[in-house]
């Protein structure tokens, strides 16, 4: 069995070399988002406790970005993820990660 390529992370991906497919962001692309901050900045000081918005990469996908301070509680008892689990294999096939057996 082949392992798939490892995702680009720390020092290589701030030296600008990205996932097949994907962009780096740095700060200096941060300034250019200035409406996407604005919109954070007022749900943070109106009380709300995070945000959900489009993936950029993946129309499929949502992204949550939970403010500092906010509590999460669960509605349940904490369940395993398996191996096998369709949503685990999924994430792993979309990032080119091979799952371990359980």
């Amino acid at each position: 069995m082949a392992i798939p390529p490892r995702p680009v992370r720390g020092a290589a991906r701030r030296a600008g070399h990205p996932r097949p497919g994907h962009q780096c962001i740095t700060r200096a692309d941060a300034a250019g988002r200035l409406l996407t901050q604005l919109i954070a900045a007022w749900a943070y000081m109106n009380d709300y406790h995070g945000i959900l918005y489009a993936s950029r990469l993946d129309a499929r996908a949502t992204c949550w970005a939970i403010f500092d301070g906010s509590t999460i509680t669960p509605i349940g008892e904490p369940q395993p993820i398996l191996a096998n689990d369709p949503d685990l294999l999924a994430v792993a096939r979309d990032f080119g990660l091979a799952v371990a057996p359980d």
